[in-house]
């Protein structure tokens, strides 16, 4: 997955997250922004999950941080 759309999708869960109160402990909104990126969601969903972002809060603070090493 290209820095960018890691990027984009930090940016967007950070947003989601302040306005929704908060981590529902899903990846409702991981899964929204990737199929706006017509990606292939099922494949980044486990590679998100195998780098520790088992919801949208631990994709915020986990998977942006492993992805930048």
């Amino acid at each position: 997955m290209e820095s960018s759309v890691v990027s984009n999708l930090c940016a967007c869960l950070a947003e989601q997250l302040d306005a929704n109160d908060g981590c529902d402990h899903s990846l409702t909104f991981t899964r929204e922004f990737l199929e706006k990126q017509k990606v292939d969601v099922e494949i980044v969903l486990d590679w998100i999950v195998n780098e520790g972002g088992g919801c949208d809060c631990e994709v915020l603070y986990n998977v942006e941080e492993r992805f930048e090493e």
